[in-house]
């Protein structure tokens, strides 16, 4: 059981980051969201206390009927998407990471004074530090797990791919209480708000292919919707 700490920096975020997850097409920021994007990934570095870790766990139980993963005897159900997408590994990760608190503070201030609009962008900067903490975390694992001729899959969370959110409780079971600073409320959320929680394959089948969001229909999910929305109808 592992957790790193990473500079905002080390996550390489750009103006892009922020821009598909607001629905913009690349480049074409209109004002006053261009300056406010700029203003936030400047101040990215000290608003973010950006923590990342994780436990793995070897030969990991697959039930085919259930699509059911078990754990330590604890049993997941993470839905047919993510079932889909790991089932083949050998091993698996569950990993906890976060952006910190005073990210969330800052856009509790913005949204109380007034500035709506900028608090919005901060809290998508929260949570795309939150997403790249975790990319960040498997580049650092998965050199080693090349070494021995494997890969990781792309993470996946609950509360997305129609797997239920409720199931993080089962997740940080499986962690000291407090794990990267994260806590979990009775009815799954978590504190800072910023953070995320998942599993991920690792195996000789596995391959990070980005987020499949073409087969999943979760309208739950504010980024699937966006990316969903820019294909054509046919793809």
């Amino acid at each position: 059981m592992t957790f790193f700490e990473f500079s905002f920096h080390e996550l390489g975020i750009t103006l892009a980051d922020l821009g598909v997850m607001m629905g913009f097409d690349d480049g074409d920021y209109p004002e006053p969201f261009r300056q406010y994007m700029l203003e936030a990934v400047e101040a990215g570095p000290e608003l973010c206390d950006i923590r990342a870790g994780y436990r793995s766990f070897v030969n990991p139980g697959f039930g085919k009927e259930e699509r059911s993963v078990l754990l330590e005897g604890v049993l997941f159900s993470p839905g047919r998407i993510v079932y889909s997408q790991i089932s083949g590994a050998t091993g698996v990760i569950l990993f906890i990471a976060t952006a910190g608190p005073a990210i969330s503070e800052k856009v509790k201030k913005l949204v109380l004074e007034g500035d709506t609009v900028e608090g919005y962008v901060f809290d998508i900067l929260g949570s795309v530090v939150a997403e790249k903490a975790v990319e960040r975390l498997l580049d650092v694992l998965e050199p080693e797990a090349v070494k021995d001729g494997f890969q990781f899959s792309d993470p996946y969370s609950p509360g997305y791919c129609n797997w239920d959110i409720a199931e993080q409780q089962k997740l940080f079971s499986l962690f000291p209480p407090g794990f990267c600073g994260v806590t979990l409320s009775a009815s799954s959320l978590m504190s800072p708000v910023k953070s995320v929680s998942g599993i991920a394959g690792i195996g000789a089948k596995m391959k990070r292919k980005g987020y499949q969001c073409l087969q999943c229909n979760d309208d739950n999910c504010i980024y699937g919707r966006i990316l969903r929305s820019k294909m054509p109808p046919d793809s």
